[in-house]
């Protein structure tokens, strides 16, 4: 996704003052407070010299209006000035440029068609493709099953044939509560018994072994990703021999409102025409929420250390290991991300690798 030097001064200064932009992914937003800072500062001194960022600058202090309205003011008028002021806007261009090469966590918004009529099979080509779904979803969790529902509804308006790809869903929880509501959805349900706290690391571990003979190309999917109707036909196409990728730039995080608009569109993509505004924070450059690589490539580097439990280290620890033993190849590209409800997080990344690792995991 596009992201230019006036979306990046826009975004960063709205994250500054958004009380929720922090819950989005503590680390990222702690490791953006400088930037936020930088972008103020940026802004401030142009606000200077025109009466309607002034306006908008105040407005986003007072937390007035809906942020995505906010965004798109604040946007325009950052091209106005620059526009209307050759001299400032050089300094402004660096500015967005360089703070966007740093920043990791970003507010934006940005409107989005629809999905296109059923996609035409692509050709076949390259491997096979082995996607695994890790997932556990309470009575207290809605999101979580509304976005499990959208993501394998995507994953059903694939271009790649159907006979190219399978889709694992495994649920890893005391016990298979919920095999008779998805199971008819997916090719395989596996059950994890896993009555502790959740852990991707070993659920992805068991989906993973449960796959075809020979090579095929793993797609470790999160649940709450939606993909677009290309995606499986074009990693199947840029798939090599003992290969890894992660498969995008950012993870858009959606807020509450598109991620609604998002979950209802794949209902029926083939009803549901209208655009959407897709509105939330850019995710710059995660290790997680979808990994592309070859059967071998997953098994010579051990798959998951299951030793992560709980949120976050897990995705970060694989890619860690893949680039030491191959390297790890980095694909433009935006996943889409639909807010759930949110588990305890830690807040930086010395202790999410640090605590993730003490705990004992529950023998598979």
């Amino acid at each position: 996704m596009p992201v230019d030097w006036h979306h990046v001064l826009a975004g960063a200064v709205l994250a500054g003052t958004d009380p929720v932009a922090r819950s989005y992914s503590p680390p990222c937003w702690k490791a953006s407070l400088l930037r936020y800072a930088q972008a103020r500062t940026v802004l401030d001194a142009a606000a200077g010299q025109d009466r309607q960022l002034r306006r908008l600058l105040a407005a986003a202090d007072r937390g007035d209006g809906d942020l995505p309205r906010l965004f798109g003011r604040l946007d325009r008028a950052l091209v106005e000035f620059a526009a209307a002021r050759p001299e400032a806007a050089a300094e402004l261009h660096a500015a967005g440029n360089r703070i966007g090469r740093l920043i990791r966590l970003v507010y934006h918004s940005a409107l989005s068609g629809p999905p296109t009529a059923r996609p035409r099979p692509a050709p076949a080509s390259g491997p096979p493709v082995h996607v695994v779904i890790p997932f556990r979803g309470g009575d207290g969790d809605p999101l979580r099953h509304r976005n499990l529902r959208a993501c394998l509804n995507a994953l059903a308006w694939q271009s790649l044939p159907k006979e190219r790809y399978t889709v694992t869903l495994v649920e890893s929880d005391d016990a298979p509560r919920h095999r008779a509501v998805y199971g008819s959805l997916v090719d395989r349900y596996v059950f994890h018994r896993n009555p502790g706290e959740f852990n991707k690391a070993a659920a992805v571990n068991c989906g993973a072994s449960r796959g075809s003979d020979g090579n095929p190309l793993l797609c470790l999917l999160d649940a709450d990703i939606v993909l677009d109707p290309g995606f499986l036909a074009r990693a199947a196409a840029r798939a090599e021999a003992s290969w890894a990728a992660l498969p995008y730039e950012d993870v858009f995080c959606l807020d509450a409102d598109a991620s609604l608009a998002v979950a209802e569109r794949y209902r029926d993509p083939r009803e549901d025409r209208r655009p959407v505004l897709l509105s939330g924070y850019l995710l710059r450059r995660p290790p997680g929420g979808c990994v592309l690589l070859t059967q071998d490539r997953f098994a010579a580097v051990g798959g998951f250390d299951e030793r992560f439990v709980g949120w976050g280290g897990e995705d970060r620890d694989l890619v860690n290991r893949l680039e030491r033993t191959g390297g790890v190849r980095r694909e433009p590209g935006t996943l889409v991300h639909l807010l759930h409800e949110r588990p305890p997080m830690r807040e930086d990344h010395e202790t999410i690798m640090r605590t993730g690792l003490v705990r004992t995991v529950v023998p598979t």
